[in-house]
């Protein structure tokens, strides 16, 4: 099992913090654990802060995972400032950990913070990281497709662009997209490859019938680039 390291910011919700450890450690081994939170600004605050981090610690000393506590001044520092205090929490970290980096609760801003950093680490330090949103009510957690996201922003081609769009909308076999597209087969089987690598799209024969279909990866990527092309 991998060995991982999960990154949350914390909020006064003990909650918020064990959900993504529980989801963590059904997927790998929660070696170690760091909270980033924001520097409490009256004495109530800090004292509901002192409650929280003294129960974590007796759940992680009894499991046991190490962890570690950052606490942020957001006043005196600005946004890029927390990003780059999260990425100096995980930069010595080794090659094999996967990071988890979570929004759990605690100020927007530390939030925020910790999903640009798990959104930099995967593209920057080419670590394996996973990201994710807990819902404070529901608890649920919402992952993000960091893959996605940066296919999103690097863009496709406008042919790779178009034979995605057309297979987000149904499925369709080489001669089919040819047609539809006025491309030429040999062309339209050069990008099914490319666009297969990256799981965007599903193919499968049946009979003498090679049929493609956009994946659900493929469909919310055809959607994002849409919305922002259609201006």
């Amino acid at each position: 099992m991998n060995r991982c390291l999960v990154v949350v910011s914390l909020g006064w919700t003990v909650e918020l913090v064990l959900k993504p450890l529980v989801e963590a450690s059904r997927e790998c081994d929660v070696v170690e654990a760091v909270f980033i939170v924001s520097k409490p600004l009256s004495d109530y605050a800090e004292k509901r802060l002192e409650e929280v981090i003294g129960l974590i610690k007796t759940l992680l000393t009894a499991l046991p995972i190490k962890y570690d506590v950052g606490v942020v001044d957001v006043n005196s520092r600005s946004l890029e400032d927390i990003i780059a205090l999260v990425l100096e929490k995980v930069r010595d970290r080794k090659d094999e950990h996967v990071l988890w980096f979570v929004a759990g609760g605690g100020q927007r801003v530390v939030a925020i913070a910790v999903i640009l950093a798990g959104i930099l680490a995967a593209t920057i330090l080419s670590k394996t990281v996973k990201i994710y949103v807990v819902n404070e009510e529901t608890k649920e957690m919402h992952k993000l497709d960091v893959n996605t996201l940066h296919l999103a922003m690097k863009g496709l081609g406008p042919t790779q662009l178009q034979v995605l769009s057309v297979l987000a909308q149904k499925p369709s076999s080489y001669n089919e997209l040819a047609q539809v597209l006025s491309k030429d087969e040999v062309t339209i089987r050069r990008i099914i490859t490319i666009l297969k690598s990256q799981g965007l799209i599903d193919c499968r024969r049946k009979g003498r019938r090679v049929e493609c279909k956009a994946s659900s990866k493929g469909k919310t990527l055809a959607r994002i680039l849409s919305m922002l092309r259609d201006k």
